[in-house]
């Protein structure tokens, strides 16, 4: 079974990859690395970790051909879906060969941590938030939200918060361990994936969004308006579900296509 880990870029997609990477690992399935193509290799050493760039029905394959019928083996993912191929991927979730974990996360907070680390990188003012900046930060978040959604409507998909992931990862668990159909020793995994100093930095701060102005956030407020409403306060099913019928009716015309 190939695991898919999608999230946003920052949307917390680390903590709840390595989340479910320690389940599966103290649920007697080993992960050891088989594909990265992150853009620095070497980034993270003896930790590297599965990570798919650019996806497409062909390296899913590949994927899925390396893993064997056998095992089950989380990968980590930025990527939107291969174009076309939501109902093939549905078909593997069916089969019991595919299973997707989508983390998801206040796209304000996504917003200042695009901030934060354009402050590393010395191309941002360290103590104010310049408006212009926020707004190029936005606008590459709302890119991605259309991305998210068509995961989020895969059958089977379990959308993860990333605040109920690292504050209240047991009820995180109970959804993964009954999609990846699984029992794990739960204080080895929350020990190993949780217990870092990002972690329990995203613990001690929860997200109150003091850095904007008001002006600032009013505007935050009403460009994400919808996935804050939606997303964030509802995990509203029907608001994914919306998108079945352009994604069915695209994978459709795929089918009728030939296959280069």
């Amino acid at each position: 079974m190939l695991i898919l880990c999608h999230g946003m870029p920052k949307s917390g997609c680390t903590p709840v990859f390595e989340l479910v990477r320690s389940m599966l690992q103290h649920a007697g399935e080993p992960q050891e690395t088989f594909i990265n193509e992150e853009r620095r290799e070497d980034r993270f050493g003896p930790l590297m970790r599965n990570f798919a760039r650019n996806l497409t029905h062909e390296k899913i394959e590949r994927m899925l051909a390396a893993i064997g019928p056998e095992r089950k083996v989380i990968v980590k993912t930025h990527s939107r879906m291969p174009e076309g191929e939501f109902k093939w991927l549905e078909e593997l979730y069916e089969s019991g060969q595919l299973r997707v974990v989508a983390s998801y996360r206040d796209p304000r907070a996504m917003c200042l941590s695009v901030l934060a680390s354009a402050v590393k990188k010395n191309k941002a003012t360290a103590n104010v938030i310049d408006t212009v900046e926020l707004r190029n930060a936005a606008t590459s978040v709302q890119r991605r939200i259309p991305h998210f959604r068509e995961w989020g409507a895969l059958k089977g998909t379990v959308r993860i918060n990333y605040d109920n992931a690292v504050l209240l990862p047991d009820d995180a668990m109970d959804r993964i361990e009954a999609a990846l159909g699984i029992t794990t020793d739960r204080a080895a995994a929350k020990r190993d994936a949780l217990e870092t100093s990002h972690v329990n930095k995203a613990r001690d701060r929860r997200e109150r969004f003091d850095e904007f102005s008001d002006a600032q956030n009013a505007e935050m407020v009403e460009r994400f308006g919808e996935f804050l409403d939606q997303v964030c306060a509802l995990d509203s099913q029907a608001w994914f579900d919306a998108r079945r019928p352009s994604l069915l009716k695209a994978a459709a015309e795929r089918v009728s296509e030939p296959r280069e």
